[in-house]
């Protein structure tokens, strides 16, 4: 699902007890990246904020457990690190099965 999301836009913190589209598009690539989050509603409950502050002290950034601009900013490149990985994206890995029985 996280070869989906979209890019990370964030005006105001995002923090807990908020409902939006922008935190479950941060939950899909969260759990994409190996944070249990539990939901991907777009809901930021406990378990949510658990995962950001897990990641904020993964990538030595300020432990708030709100995602800020910089926050933000990390799992989507995060993200778009593993998406250009090709580990993990199950269309390429079909192509070549096919092109390599050929």
């Amino acid at each position: 699902a996280y070869f989906y999301t979209n890019p990370v836009e964030i005006e105001e913190p995002l923090e807990y007890d908020q409902n939006n589209d922008k935190i479950k598009n941060i939950q899909i690539m969260l759990d994409g990246l190996g944070y249990d989050v539990e939901r991907s509603d777009g809901y930021f409950d406990k378990k949510t904020e658990e995962a950001v502050k897990q990641f904020q002290e993964d990538e030595n950034l300020k432990v708030t457990g709100a995602i800020d601009q910089k926050t933000g900013g990390s799992i989507e490149a995060k993200i778009v690190e593993l998406i250009q990985d090709g580990k993990n994206d199950k269309q390429m890995e079909k192509a070549l099965d096919v092109l390599f029985q050929q």
